[in-house]
């Protein structure tokens, strides 16, 4: 993160996220990149690429069932012919345990990702004119960083500038050199009403040192495969 970004977050509790919550921080700090946080240039492209990254949570839920239901000499030949020669003095690793880890802990940030690119797709821009995604993406992370920054739900009193997060949203955008982006105003009321009960009890954990990660369940498996056309 570029230093006249870790300034304008300064405000709103930035440097106390990254130490309570050093996983959601590395999360919010990809929206907030030099190319405004932009995941999709409209709501089509959102929807679309949420729909791809549906698709590729099935195919790792696939995965995952195929690779837990390998026999036990199936799974000793695959980490044996896995491991080279000159490692395998005295046994070989768990080749098949290691790629079940590494893709169940996949689950959250696809998760995340795709709800993201689905709350952007679900938005059209009125009177014909494109939502500015960038700008909403944004603001949105601005607020969670709000929320476990500060421990308090973000305001939007109808006019830039005019609160602490507003402030903070345009100088976010000021910092990353973004230019004509006149939908600030509709950017953080978006997400403000994007922070629901659910959405602030879990921010407000991570504000008060809960930070976890959820891993995919055997439950979450299944559902997910039961949900492949």
């Amino acid at each position: 993160m570029i230093p006249e970004l870790e300034v304008a977050l300064t405000p709103i509790g930035w440097e106390r996220v990254k130490v309570i919550a050093p996983h959601e921080a590395r999360r919010l700090a990809l929206h907030l990149n030099t190319n405004g946080g932009l995941v999709a240039f409209d709501a089509h492209q959102a929807r679309k690429s949420a729909k791809q990254i549906e698709t590729l949570e099935r195919d790792i839920a696939s995965v995952l069932i195929r690779l837990q239901g390998l026999t036990d000499d199936a799974r000793t030949t695959v980490n044996l012919v896995s491991t080279s020669p000159e490692e395998r003095n005295g046994g070989w690793p768990d080749h098949v345990g290691a790629a079940i880890s590494s893709l169940t802990v996949l689950s959250p940030g696809l998760e995340c990702w795709r709800d993201q690119l689905k709350r952007l797709g679900a938005e059209e821009g009125g009177r014909g004119r494109p939502t500015n995604l960038a700008v909403r993406s944004i603001a949105f992370a601005v607020a969670e960083i709000f929320v476990i920054g500060t421990g308090r739900k973000p305001t939007f009193r109808g006019k830039s500038g005019s609160d602490l997060f507003a402030k903070t949203v345009k100088a976010v955008i000021d910092a990353l050199g973004l230019r004509h982006v006149e939908t600030i105003d509709g950017a953080c009321q978006w997400a403000v009403e994007q922070l629901d009960e659910g959405r602030m009890a879990r921010l407000l954990d991570l504000h008060n040192g809960a930070e976890h990660q959820r891993h995919l369940s055997l439950f979450d498996v299944a559902k997910l495969i039961r949900s492949e056309p």
